[in-house]
């Protein structure tokens, strides 16, 4: 699936110099300015989408649920309970299971 995304980005990248290209040929700089947005996004999200799926097929489920239960039994998962005067992301950095 990842090299369908990859081969998308490339096609996409393609589109996107064709876009480029013809958007600085546009009368004004509103014009080339979206033009030049338009050709980044059909390079941009492909690739995006490629990473993500590389990403997640790194580690799978069943291995961040190995390393949840072995945290469980030496008592190192505690319940995320966030204050008032915590944010989510902070709650998120004190998770041990977080991006190792």
């Amino acid at each position: 699936m990842k090299t369908l995304f990859y081969i998308l980005t490339f096609i996409g990248g393609l589109i996107g110099g064709l876009i480029l290209f013809d958007s600085l040929l546009a009368d004004s700089a509103p014009q080339q300015g979206a033009g030049a947005a338009v050709a980044i996004a059909f390079v941009v999200i492909p690739y995006c989408m490629a990473r993500v799926l590389e990403k997640a097929g790194q580690e799978s489920l069943s291995k961040t649920l190995e390393r949840y239960m072995e945290m469980q039994q030496k008592n190192v998962v505690q319940p995320t309970i966030i204050t008032d005067e915590e944010s989510v992301t902070d709650a998120i950095y004190r998770n041990p299971l977080r991006g190792r």
